[in-house]
């Protein structure tokens, strides 16, 4: 899922069904997302596409969260 609106800056979101900060950060960096004018894209890192994988391979904690600004990743948070 992702949502796009006037800025080119975006937020990649890492998560997995089984964590449960996962599902409290989530909607609320949606509501930023809309607020502010930025996209974010969800990744699950359960996933089984292997390009999904490829993407996941140095995430080792999750929510990981990676701002991209002008498609250069800026700041990244981990747990």
């Amino acid at each position: 899922m992702v949502f796009r609106l006037r800025c080119p800056n975006k937020f990649t979101v890492y998560t997995a069904k089984w964590c449960g900060a996962c599902r409290k950060q989530v909607p609320m960096i949606q509501v930023l997302a809309q607020l502010y004018g930025f996209a974010v894209e969800l990744i699950d890192v359960d996933s089984e596409d292997p390009e999904v994988q490829r993407r996941v391979q140095r995430v080792r904690f999750v929510p990981y969260i990676e701002y991209l600004g002008s498609g250069i990743s800026f700041s990244e948070l981990m747990g």
